[in-house]
């Protein structure tokens, strides 16, 4: 991110807590006065047979995966909008939104969601100058390779931002 002009801070927040979600976003406008870009990386898994799935491991992972990064995406939103300006939302989703695995029952399920909800967002927003595009988690043979590729799908969404390109309609991969 300091490449391409600007520092970045991670926040550490539960994003099950809807509470925590002003904090992110006031600390965020308290340190820099704006937020151009937003990595909303959550995910949580809960692996267990169908029959056996208890609806607290249910809420869980669709609060974790799906509730939480809308409402963050909304909070950003809403502060890129009012303040009239572009920005670029990234909503991490993964692999399993198109296949299933044995004794995995909704994580696939919450991250179809993440994919179909960064469509949904991309449609809106569009006409504010707000990127929101998705980036696929995929079971990678090293840390290294995937902070290549996430670096990337950053990367694109940052000069897309700064270069004033065409919006995306939902997806770098």
């Amino acid at each position: 991110m300091n490449r391409f002009g600007g520092p970045a801070i991670p926040f550490q927040a539960d994003i099950t807590k809807m509470g925590d979600i002003p904090k992110i976003v006031d600390k965020a406008i308290k340190e820099y006065g704006k937020i151009d870009f937003l990595f909303n990386n959550a995910g949580k898994g809960h692996p267990a047979p169908p029959e056996d799935y208890k609806e607290s491991d249910w809420d869980e992972v669709l609060t974790t995966n799906l509730k939480g990064p809308f409402f963050l995406a909304q909070a950003v939103g809403r502060t890129m909008i009012s303040a009239k300006r572009p920005g670029s939302i990234i909503n991490t989703s993964s692999i399993m939104a198109f296949i299933t695995m044995k004794d995995s029952p909704v994580y696939p399920i919450s991250k179809a969601g993440v994919s179909q909800l960064t469509k949904a967002l991309a449609n809106s927003w569009a006409k504010y100058g707000i990127r929101v595009i998705k980036g696929l988690k995929i079971v990678f043979t090293s840390c290294r390779v995937f902070c290549c590729v996430m670096m990337k799908i950053c990367t694109n969404a940052v000069r897309g931002f700064l270069d004033k390109s065409e919006m995306p309609y939902d997806s770098i991969m």
